[in-house]
């Protein structure tokens, strides 16, 4: 809203000559023009209803004709200026939300490729493209968390707990805190299964491939 505000008042700036350029830019023949066209006025102000014989009628006459050609110009030229500046940071404006249009976009066929490629067990390639995702957002809270379900299904089971760990600090994870412990729970289950399987080698396995689609 204050941005918007700014936006507005700015243009009240061409009203008076050279104040546009010197709040915009500071620029210093903003700052000349703007005292030249004060002393302008002053004088006209003074000779047509101070001291009047400082000046002829005529000379007051071309006086204020000049201040009102030097005031029209420069309002003119400030505001063309204004709109130019407005035009440009409007298009830097549409052009980087294009640009994070297209980013997203990216990011999501990434995705996608990396849950085809999780689907067929191709873990090598969804390391790779998981990787790829959190080098472009390291903020990502599915690439993370399907990560961590990677590590699961690989039997790298330290490696999944740290990385959920990691996951729930970040500040997008509070919306997916029930996928989360989920996660941690088929962690454990698995963990736990592993190991029964060590110490017993002869034991079923039938309930080790419950949770191989989860």
């Amino acid at each position: 809203m204050s941005e918007k505000v700014n936006a507005r008042s700015a243009w009240v700036f061409c009203a008076w000559p050279g104040l546009a350029q010197l709040w915009k830019k500071g620029a210093v023949a903003g700052l000349v023009l703007a005292i030249g066209f004060a002393l302008l006025l002053n004088l006209a102000l003074v000779a047509s209803f101070g001291w009047t014989d400082v000046l002829s009628a005529s000379s007051r006459t071309v006086t204020w004709i000049v201040v009102l050609l030097v005031w029209s110009a420069a309002g003119v030229a400030s505001f063309v200026q204004m709109r130019k500046e407005v035009a440009k940071e409007t298009s830097k404006h549409i052009n980087a939300s294009s640009e994070d249009s297209d980013v997203a976009e990216e990011d999501d066929l990434l995705f996608v490729e990396a849950t085809n490629e999780y689907l067929q067990g191709n873990w090598y390639e969804v390391e790779r493209l998981l990787n790829e995702l959190l080098r472009r957002d390291p903020g990502d809270v599915e690439a993370r968390l399907m990560w961590a379900t990677m590590c699961r299904h690989t039997q790298r089971f330290e490696e999944a707990r740290r990385r959920l760990d990691d996951l729930s600090l970040r500040e997008r994870a509070e919306a997916w805190s029930i996928e989360i412990e989920n996660e941690r729970r088929l962690i454990e289950q698995e963990y736990e299964r592993d190991q029964e399987l060590v110490e017993d080698p002869n034991a079923t396995i039938d309930s080790a491939q419950t949770n191989t689609a989860a």
